[in-house]
């Protein structure tokens, strides 16, 4: 048996970045040619090796601080008691009914807009027209978007509870809100929130045992259960974008195109022949502060005191398609990796910002070992976030704001499910 804890923990996905950003740094130009029909800028690009060392020993010495000032200590023996546990399960409850209203009221005003027969040919896919970009359109203007980023913290927190304690009212409205929730980002017609939800339940799921997280036989069959799902959603929603993505070739370019050729994206950045809107304005790693629920009213109260942005956070996505077709690049895709990101916000001192990044991931990691349940609604994100260097600067979006605010709503003190059964096999959260 192996124990997989590493790949857990903060490290873990620090390694794997760095690594992916030397494997794109090697990759010749041909490949960016043939394949994705841009000129490489990466390749043995010195100045990018440099950025991405940079920035991923400053968030070392983030995560290493925080281990010197916090030393981790688990113990099972602190345990709530019953009244305590029964006090956040009706937290938790009340999270996922407000959840499940959203959903709803999403659906509800979605539906307004397409009608029954618009919102079925939605889910499925069919229409002429970049569904995708029809219905962010419209997610904007009944400003439901945010209960997307809102639901998966409580999804998170539901689904540790459900396994722990079983109770009955909890199954009935988690299965409730999961089905909500799925028809809503089906809307989306977009990847990204279906393989959010499916990792941040593997990470819960994991997270529960340890630190006796040892790999299986029978664990086996369920991974590659999940990757078949995974690999299935990804194919059948990019599909209807890119057909050539069901062939192997396809597959293959697909998968560099959202990976290694976003360092391409960064080394136009650093050798300032992109430029992306809202830059140097601290906009890219703080998108959790514009575009909040009601951004309406917050943008004009921002406005008024003269601390707003040139481009609302909306257009600011659109408009990077137009930046990266100016460059000279495929506007297919746009990411500019968290590195890019940073640099987009504070220029060379954004090495400063993954001091930061690195010290708050090693204290949710740390929060979630002493057995919070409040971790669970917050560490799931930031990992997710930590594997995905090679998009965009992710925990600086609105979800980890919903996933802090949701974190404190469920206590600060630590929050234990404890039964006689549990008591005795020492299990907790």
């Amino acid at each position: 048996m192996i124990n997989i804890k590493f790949f857990f923990n903060p490290w873990f996905p620090l390694f794997l970045n760095f690594i992916l950003g030397l494997i794109a740094i090697f990759i010749p130009n041909y490949f960016y040619l043939s394949r994705i029909n841009e000129k490489s800028m990466i390749t043995f690009n010195p100045l990018v090796f440099m950025w991405i060392t940079v920035c991923c020993v400053f968030y070392a010495i983030g995560v290493t601080v925080f281990d010197k000032l916090v030393p981790t200590v688990r113990d099972s023996r602190l345990l709530t008691t019953k009244k305590q546990s029964q006090k956040a399960i009706y937290r938790i409850i009340f999270l996922v009914l407000l959840a499940s209203v959203l959903n709803l009221l999403g659906l509800i005003q979605l539906y307004k807009i397409f009608g029954l027969s618009g919102l079925i040919d939605t889910i499925l896919g069919r229409g002429s027209t970049d569904l995708r970009l029809t219905v962010y359109y419209a997610l904007k203007t009944v400003n439901t978007g945010w209960a997307i980023a809102f639901t998966v913290p409580v999804i998170c927190v539901a689904y540790v509870s459900l396994v722990l304690t079983k109770n009955r009212l909890l199954g009935y409205i988690f299965y409730l809100l999961l089905t909500l929730h799925f028809l809503l980002i089906a809307m989306t017609q977009t990847k990204g929130p279906v393989l959010i939800i499916i990792f941040a339940l593997v990470v819960c799921a994991w997270m529960m045992k340890y630190p006796k997280m040892f790999l299986r036989k029978r664990d086996l069959f369920y991974i590659l259960v999940v990757l078949f799902l995974s690999v299935t959603i990804f194919l059948v929603l990019q599909s209807r974008r890119n057909g050539f993505v069901l062939s192997y070739e396809g597959f293959i370019n697909e998968i560099a195109s959202y990976t290694v050729v976003s360092f391409n994206r960064l080394a136009y950045l650093l050798s300032h022949k992109l430029t992306i809107p809202n830059m140097f304005e601290g906009f890219w790693t703080n998108r959790w502060f514009w575009g909040l629920p009601g951004e309406q009213y917050t943008d004009q109260v921002l406005h008024n005191l003269q601390f707003d942005i040139p481009t609302d956070a909306f257009n600011a996505w659109l408009d990077t398609f137009k930046s990266v077709a100016r460059s000279g690049l495929n506007r297919d895709y746009i990411w500019v990796t968290t590195y890019g990101e940073a640099f987009a916000d504070y220029s060379w001192f954004g090495c400063l910002w993954f001091l930061l990044y690195g010290f708050f991931a090693k204290f949710a990691y740390h929060d979630i070992l002493l057995g919070n349940l409040r971790a669970y609604a917050l560490y799931p994100f930031v990992i997710q976030c930590n594997f995905q260097w090679f998009a965009g600067a992710n925990i600086g979006t609105r979800a980890t704001l919903f996933c802090i605010l949701i974190s404190l709503f469920l206590g600060m003190r630590r929050v234990v499910f404890s039964t006689n059964k549990m008591e005795d096999e020492g299990n907790y959260v």
